[in-house]
């Protein structure tokens, strides 16, 4: 075996995907450039078969996070997370090694499969989308199949569509909800990874700053805000307490985006964020609006952004208000705009979805949706389900978009 500090982008190489075990397990950088000690490491022996399997496959290189990336330089660190996406992007062939997965023989339940904890964990949801090619190896090194003879069984447990595993190209045209939903399962050992592990697949950079916990999410969302004007991520409603739960992971699970523990892996379907996307084209008042707004921050108050409100709504069911407004988010849900119900309070202008999450703005004078400057000052434990989000056909009591007034 030979060892070489190559960029990752130099030449065809394969890439390994695999859950890591403790410190005293793997092979670190380090540890590679010493043959008599990294032979100790637990980890070796994987590190031995995923290169037979690439020489196997006529690859000479392959690259593993465990022992190419020197932690002991953050800037080094930083560097690779915000490139690993990339790199897996553009390896010949990524193989994902399941450690707990016996061989599949024929007759062997799936949820040998299923059950695997490589489905659980944060960093390997990139490591199943970037690839263009990527293998699925048991504890023995047996071949179990590749993502796209295994699609259907991976959509089972992951909730990420076909249309996403059988694209060679990823998922950028999926909303950032919807790919925040593929996470929601999975967990992270360090609070920042959390943050950290979804920076490819949302197409931000930001440098990691090991220490400031809960920090990293608030700063993800900030460098989404800026690359993105996606406002999809409002379409999370609550489930359950209020409460965190700090056996979970607290800094993803208080900003919205994390399921609880309750749901098994068996349990996960198909995410309902498929059927949302951008709208295309919107009424011209609406879309004059809208070119005229300015870009979205946030601030210490919480998220400051313009969007269109209807500040007197007809009635619809399910809504136990009368100062009800509502927000819409520029999707379409099934052809039809996707909005918001917000309950208004008088004394404090908090506008609420009881119990997911808060606003504070400035009612809009329009009848018509119109521009508002808006603030969400507070997500917590949501759950990617559609309750109570409306569409514009009742919202607008069928009118055809060009009958809406002007806005003023």
């Amino acid at each position: 075996m030979q060892t070489e500090l190559k960029s990752p982008s130099t030449g065809d190489y394969a890439i390994l995907s695999h859950t890591w075990g403790t410190e005293e397990d793997e092979v670190t950088f380090q540890d590679l450039q010493e043959p008599d000690e990294r032979k100790k490491k637990n980890g070796w022996s994987k590190i031995q078969e995923c290169c037979e399997q690439a020489k196997k496959d006529g690859i000479d290189w392959v690259w593993i996070d465990t022992c190419c990336i020197d932690k002991r330089s953050s800037a080094e660190l930083s560097e690779a997370i915000n490139s690993m996406y990339a790199w897996y992007r553009d390896s010949a062939v990524c193989y994902v090694f399941l450690e707990d997965v016996p061989p599949l023989a024929p007759g062997l339940p799936e949820n040998e499969f299923e059950g695997a904890r490589w489905f659980t964990r944060g960093w390997c949801l990139q490591e199943l989308i970037a690839p263009s090619k990527v293998e699925f190896y048991a504890k023995d090194w047996t071949d179990i199949g590749t993502r796209w003879s295994l699609h259907e069984t991976i959509g089972y447990i992951t909730g990420i569509p076909s249309s996403v595993l059988l694209d060679r190209d990823g998922p950028p045209k999926c909303s950032i909800a919807q790919k925040m939903s593929w996470a929601s399962q999975r967990r992270t050992t360090r609070v920042e990874d959390e943050a950290y592990c979804l920076l490819g697949i949302l197409d931000v950079n930001m440098p990691l700053l090991y220490g400031e916990g809960r920090k990293a999410f608030r700063r993800l969302l900030s460098e989404i805000l800026k690359e993105h004007e996606d406002f999809s991520f409002l379409l999370w409603t609550a489930q359950g307490s209020q409460d965190i739960d700090e056996s979970l992971a607290p800094a993803a699970l208080e900003l919205g985006f994390f399921h609880t523990e309750g749901l098994s892996l068996s349990q996960t379907r198909q995410c309902p964020y498929e059927e949302i996307e951008p709208a295309k084209s919107l009424p011209e008042p609406l879309s004059q609006a809208l070119a005229r707004r300015s870009p979205p921050q946030l601030t210490s108050r919480g998220l400051q952004v313009e969007m269109l409100v209807q500040s007197d709504p007809p009635r619809l069911e399910g809504l136990e208000h009368e100062e009800t407004s509502l927000l819409f988010t520029e999707f379409m849900y099934k052809g039809k705009l996707v909005c918001i119900a917000l309950d208004a309070n008088d004394e404090t202008d908090i506008l609420t979805t009881e119990p997911s999450w808060s606003a504070v703005y400035n009612p809009a004078i329009s009848q018509a949706p119109g521009p508002t400057n808006t603030s969400i000052v507070k997500m917590q434990q949501h759950d990617h389900q559609l309750d109570r989000i409306y569409t514009d056909d009742q919202i607008l009591c069928s009118r055809p978009a060009s009958d809406l007034p002007p806005i003023s």
